[in-house]
């Protein structure tokens, strides 16, 4: 029986895209777009959403390398603004979170997860948020996912977990989770319908 469901961000509440930071950094710069993705896409990502960087140290170490002509706090802005949110999705979080407990499970930075409690509204239905800048844990670990239900008071044979990554679905299912892979043009409705409990507020 499902008594909690955990949910991801990126690609389940807000669709994302950071190429469209690459674009503008680079454009900005002057650089090219591969050596923007370079120095962003690295080991040191992780190590920022393990909360081990601030996000002035880690787009420091970019508006350094790129000598970037405009601020460190435009960066930082170009860096924010590529969420939109997705409103079905969101419309479903309400109606279950007035039944059941929930909770956010997301691999983020303090940056995101900042702008994205600042410019939307659902982040407070969550009876918990958890995030891996705060737990230093980044999924599929194990340890987040125990982190997750500690918060909740839920076991993870009693907790749905919702996201768009397979190695994320995974780790979640080798603790024993109930599952859902929202994988592209897939419809979090259609899938929510698989559980009967959820099924009357889809």
């Amino acid at each position: 029986m499902i008594r909690a469901v955990f949910f991801d961000l990126g690609k389940v509440l807000v669709d994302f895209n950071l190429d469209i930071c690459v674009q503008k950094l680079a454009r900005t710069s002057g650089r090219e777009v591969e050596e923007i993705k370079s120095l962003l896409f690295t080991p040191r990502m992780h190590e920022f959403e393990r909360g081990r960087l601030t996000g002035q140290e880690f787009l420091g170490e970019i508006h350094a390398a790129i000598k970037y002509p405009d601020t460190l706090e435009s960066m930082i802005h170009a860096f924010n603004d590529i969420f939109s949110i997705m409103p079905d999705n969101v419309a479903l979080l309400e109606r279950i979170s007035q039944k059941f407990p929930v909770g956010l499970v997301s691999n983020t930075n303090h940056l995101h997860a900042e702008f994205v409690e600042s410019r939307y509204s659902f982040p407070s239905l969550f009876t918990k948020r958890i995030y891996s800048q705060e737990t230093g844990y980044r999924k599929p670990e194990p340890e987040i996912f125990q982190v997750a239900c500690e918060a909740l008071g839920t076991e993870p044979g009693e907790s749905l977990f919702i996201d768009d990554l397979l190695s994320n679905i995974q780790g979640a299912r080798n603790l024993g989770f109930h599952t859902i892979h929202l994988e592209t043009g897939r419809y979090l409705a259609a899938e929510l319908r698989r559980f009967p409990e959820l099924a009357p507020f889809v």
